[in-house]
């Protein structure tokens, strides 16, 4: 009646208890954190790794805003690799009085990850392939309806003209 995705609503929910309430009491906050902290830190330097690729292979790109460095963008991916990586790497004094395995957050959110890729598949690779819908090519018409036009400059004229 009023629009709200009644059902995804439910599922939300069920899934906050069980993160609330599965966990060992007092230490969910931590377990939460670390759980998607993982994720984060590998889409992150998967981005960076992703800004690098492109600034190689379309170089003059319309629709690029910025240029980013890349002396710095290897040294965050870098850091991505060591956040990563050395969560399953176990700790010097052991974890003694955890309530969980050390390796259970970074597992968490290894497995979250890889089962995001099933869902990731269907949409961006086999639906597109079945119907024959091109998930890109709005790319390609924002770039070609900006011919000429300088869009970094573009949105600062706009940006100072509103002020």
């Amino acid at each position: 009646k009023l629009g709200t995705p009644v059902y995804s609503l439910v599922i939300m929910y069920g899934l906050t208890m069980i993160y609330l309430l599965a966990p060992p009491p007092g230490k969910v906050f931590d377990l939460l954190v670390d759980f998607v902290q993982w994720s984060t830190w590998l889409f992150y330097g998967l981005t960076a790794a992703g800004a690098i690729v492109l600034r190689f292979t379309k170089p003059q790109h319309r629709l690029r805003s910025f240029k980013s460095f890349h002396p710095l963008n290897i040294l965050f991916i870098i850091f991505c690799i060591y956040i990563t990586i050395f969560p399953f790497v176990p700790p010097k004094g052991g974890s003694k009085g955890a309530p969980y395995p050390y390796y259970l957050s970074p597992l968490l959110g290894l497995i979250t990850t890889v089962a995001g890729l099933v869902p990731w598949y269907f949409r961006m690779v086999w639906w597109p392939k079945k119907s024959g819908v091109d998930l890109v090519a709005w790319v390609e018409k924002e770039a070609d309806g900006l011919e000429g036009e300088d869009p970094i400059k573009e949105d600062s004229v706009e940006a100072d003209t509103k002020a």
